[in-house]
């Protein structure tokens, strides 16, 4: 398969402990075609028909693979100084075998072999299901929503959590911190058609 960025940002949320090579690797599902991160508390899942090859099989890249496709990539374009010229830098590869995957530039199929990690991925089919039995979605700002954790949290953003509640699609969604209750935020759903009326609790200009 082609390696692009789109892995890279999907690989910040696998999981960073060594001792769990499983974690710390990406899941390519040849059959569903997307790739799979997941660091046992969170999943992400995206779509990566447009980089799979005809009939490749499903396989997990290890972290060391990642960090060499990306090292890789970063190297070919800085062959290439304008923006325009750096198109013509030659693609990166992953592929895959029985107990290794290899990461090349272009079509040599000779670069760095790694093994491929030990353990099981995590049966990500069997939480994400279809969203049946869900009411209603909500669209938020995923920045605003750090923000907000941010200032409840007095700037200590990482492994801080917050609840929210939510009571509608358009109502406000109170954002909270479970152990003061003096502690709390508003984040307005956004709109995601233009049309959409302004929330009821800002004031019209």
């Amino acid at each position: 398969m082609e390696y692009t960025e789109r892995l890279k940002n999907l690989w910040k949320c696998a999981g960073s402990t060594l001792d769990r090579e499983n974690l710390t690797s990406i899941k390519i599902d040849s059959e569903k075609k997307v790739a799979v991160a997941s660091d046992g508390r969170l999943i992400a899942v995206i779509d990566v028909t447009d980089l799979l090859e005809p009939e490749e099989k499903s396989f997990l890249i290890p972290a060391p693979a990642i960090k060499a496709a990306q090292q890789l990539l970063v190297t070919e374009r800085a062959r290439f100084r304008s923006k325009a010229d750096k198109k013509k830098a030659r693609p990166v590869f992953i592929r895959s075998s029985e107990f290794s995957v290899t990461v090349f530039v272009g079509q040599s199929h000779r670069g760095v072999s790694f093994d491929l990690p030990t353990g099981q991925f995590p049966q990500w089919e069997v939480v994400v299901t279809k969203l049946e039995g869900y009411k209603f979605g909500i669209t938020l700002d995923a920045s605003l929503l750090i923000r907000l954790t941010d200032a409840l949290h007095n700037g200590i953003v990482r492994h801080q959590g917050v609840s929210l509640f939510v009571k509608d699609e358009a109502s406000p969604i109170i954002v909270g911190v479970e152990s003061d209750s003096k502690y709390f935020a508003l984040l307005s759903p956004m709109r995601v058609q233009q049309n959409q009326p302004t929330p009821f609790w800002i004031p019209e200009v």
